[in-house]
């Protein structure tokens, strides 16, 4: 009994002396929820907090706006008015995802509040920061630290628990990429959009309508653009690459590390995923999966990062947001509202 006690004092006297807006450690989803709610309620004229869903165990499916003025004002009745919207944490084991994400909106916070004039500021920004809570609390349990999937229930005639939600987005392109053996990492699950993450996901990304998409994971150094089902380019593929090699050397400048620019399919191929949903279904101009430190190539923690470079990765993922942020600016200028749709109903998805 005493030694609970000491372990249960050991672990209240870690949350209470380092928070998760220090970025030096990889925080509980509940940390998470304590974050979300105190920096919506410090600053309440900025930042609004909302639930989109509720996992299969129960746990809430955050979104956080920042900017666009108080709760009855619309930032899309506007068409100068531009949007971007960034998810993280689908897959439970990219621990440096989530972690960016909070890294963005401390920044974002802190950028508002001391009126930083920077096109990085003028955007309304719908951030889903930690998408998969249940897999990610599962992978913080012992011998589950590479979890990939949710913690959906098992299929009739199966015991094995999950589903890889960024292959369950209901677009053209489903089940490529993926498994249909619930047993696998990348299992599809048995229909599109069965799964509650997603669903809350997408319905976001559909309200919201933004001018840009992006999509935190890891591990790999890449900013990958449409499409990810199929290798043929998009035929705004030119403008898509141009973005990615501005970010990118954006990033670069701040700690030197290399970001490959390519398409989603060069990477490997992934059907049924959130940057193909948010392209093809929500007509979003660019739709981005950004893979995180560390790369493919040098010898690496890969997954398990060190919770030592989430400042760093950060920094470097703030300094490309000012790209994004002009980009989504002109689009929402021009009242471009549609991406390549058109090319993702007519691409085969056996090319």
């Amino acid at each position: 009994m005493f030694a609970i006690l000491l372990l249960l004092l050991g672990l209240l006297a870690r949350r209470t002396s380092s928070r998760l807006e220090d970025f030096d450690h990889f925080p509980s989803f509940g940390e998470m929820e304590d974050y979300l709610y105190q920096v919506a309620q410090n600053h309440s004229d900025l930042v609004k907090v909302s639930v989109e869903g509720l996992t299969e165990e129960g746990r809430p499916i955050y979104l956080l706006k920042i900017g666009g003025g108080g709760d009855n004002e619309d930032p899309l009745t506007s068409a100068s008015t531009a949007t971007i919207f960034i998810d993280a944490g689908i897959h439970a084991r990219e621990w440096i995802a989530p972690m960016t994400a909070f890294y963005l909106i401390e920044s974002l916070v802190e950028a508002n509040l001391r009126k930083d004039p920077r096109v990085t500021t003028h955007p309304v920004y719908y951030i889903m920061p930690i998408l998969n809570p249940d897999g990610y609390e599962f992978s913080r349990t012992p011998g589950h630290r590479l979890w990939r999937k949710n913690r959906s229930s098992p299929p009739p005639g199966s015991d094995c628990y999950g589903i890889d939600l960024n292959r369950n987005y209901d677009v053209v392109g489903f089940g490529i990429g993926a498994s249909s053996y619930p047993c696998a990492e990348n299992y599809m699950g048995e229909e599109a959009a069965t799964q509650p993450e997603v669903i809350a996901a997408s319905n976001v990304v559909l309200r919201v309508k933004p001018q840009v998409s992006i999509s935190l994971h890891s591990y790999g150094q890449k900013w990958l653009t449409s499409w990810g089902y199929t290798t043929r380019p998009a035929t705004d593929n030119d403008k898509l690459i141009d973005l990615g090699k501005r970010a990118a050397k954006a990033m670069k400048a701040v700690h030197g590390r290399e970001y490959d620019v390519e398409t989603a399919a060069g990477f490997y191929p992934a059907g049924g995923a959130s940057d193909d949903f948010a392209k093809a279904r929500a007509r979003v101009p660019y739709a981005v999966t950004l893979e995180l430190p560390p790369d493919k190539v040098s010898f690496n923690d890969g997954f398990e990062i060190s919770a030592s470079l989430i400042r760093s990765v950060g920094e470097e993922v703030w300094a490309g947001l000012v790209p994004v942020a002009s980009a989504a600016i002109d689009e929402a200028v021009r009242g471009n509202g549609g991406g390549d749709v058109a090319a993702a109903a007519a691409a085969s998805p056996t090319t």
